[in-house]
């Protein structure tokens, strides 16, 4: 064989193997689409919450929020028995975006765990109203307020269907996450931290948003536009926060209000009754320009005393509950009463 057509062999032969080798590349199987919850979250959403739930059970505070548990979105999830979000789910992901022009807020919850999904599924086809369907394929239960639908042996979804269906579209590996924006591009779920906060305002500014407080706060939520959180539960609490605000204006505004209600929180009734004052001096803030940091630094006393809180509350639930025999309330609930407002600060 000649020096030329020995060479061309060679070529030919490598050209080849690299080619097998490129299509038994692209021939290996994708993960599972539920891997990572923030490939089923839509771009919709504004922000979301993540909660390591396999890590927070290993945490001081877990017994107490065992025992006060239901408080907040993940309540609807308390009431699918045979399903207990605490015991049997590993990861669950919370979207939300503020309603603009006056329509109610968005929100769409992923869960991630070890429970039966068809049994979950069925728990919530028995509740009154419920009535099943499906949705591209995947089975549903829908309810006056939210859908439930499962997505995986592993995961299921509820919220509002419109969100649930863009979430069946991804499951199918179709659409727009939320990780296709930019300031979530780069966002991912660190397994190292129990719960993890990113929120970016809806673009264009203000997107029709009309002012509006958190609840129980002076917070606008209109002046913030890109919040980023942290926190690790151990022995101890370590808790970090940065909010932006769109001009140092009104980052000023903004930590005003925030010093105001830590004050008020402070003197709350319901606080002090419970001796829980001490809590608030444990939060740090420090304004740079339009960012305001938020840190907060529980020690193993101060967990512990929490937990020994918790169990008080819990006491007093079941004493209402079983040796007065008063119908179960749900979880505890703080009163709105509270101690006398402070003179406002002016905001001028």
């Amino acid at each position: 064989m000649s020096a030329g057509l020995f060479a061309v062999a060679l070529f030919t032969l490598g050209t080849g193997c690299g080619g097998a080798k490129r299509n038994a590349a692209s021939e290996r199987p994708l993960p599972p689409i539920d891997d990572n919850l923030l490939d089923l979250m839509p771009a919709e959403m504004s922000g979301c919450l993540f909660v390591n739930v396999a890590l927070f059970r290993q945490s001081a505070l877990f017994p107490a929020a065992e025992a006060l548990f239901g408080e907040g979105p993940a309540s609807l999830l308390e009431d699918a028995a045979p399903f207990d979000p605490l015991r049997e789910s590993s990861e669950i992901l919370f979207g939300f975006s503020p309603g603009a022009n006056g329509s109610d807020d968005q929100f769409i919850t992923l869960v991630k765990g070890t429970f039966n999904k068809d049994a979950v599924i069925a728990a919530f086809a028995k509740r009154k109203g419920a009535s099943e369907g499906n949705i591209r394929g995947f089975k549903v239960v829908r309810q006056k307020k939210f859908t439930v639908i499962a997505l995986t042996d592993r995961t299921i979804a509820l919220g509002l269907e419109s969100l649930v269906e863009r979430v069946a579209e991804l499951a199918q590996r179709s659409g727009m996450s939320i990780k296709q924006k930019s300031y979530f591009a780069h966002f991912e779920l660190d397994k190292s931290a129990t719960l993890l906060l990113r929120y970016e305002m809806p673009s264009p500014a203000n997107a029709g948003l009309p002012a509006k407080r958190l609840v129980h706060t002076s917070i606008n939520i209109q002046g913030i536009t890109q919040v980023d959180g942290r926190a690790n539960l151990g022995a101890e609490l370590a808790f970090h926060v940065d909010l932006d605000a769109q001009n140092e204006q009104d980052a000023s505004k903004l930590e005003r209000g925030l010093k105001k209600d830590i004050r008020s929180f402070r003197r709350n009734i319901f606080v002090l009754f419970l001796g829980l004052d001490w809590l608030f001096e444990r939060i740090q803030l420090t304004r740079q320009g339009n960012r305001i940091a938020i840190d907060a630094l529980l020690s193993q006393n101060d967990v512990a005393e929490l937990g020994r809180l918790a169990d008080r509350l819990k006491k007093i639930k079941e004493l209402a509950t079983e040796d007065l025999n008063v119908p179960d309330l749900g979880p505890f609930k703080s009163p709105t009463q509270e101690a006398p407002a402070e003179k406002e600060e002016d905001d001028q």
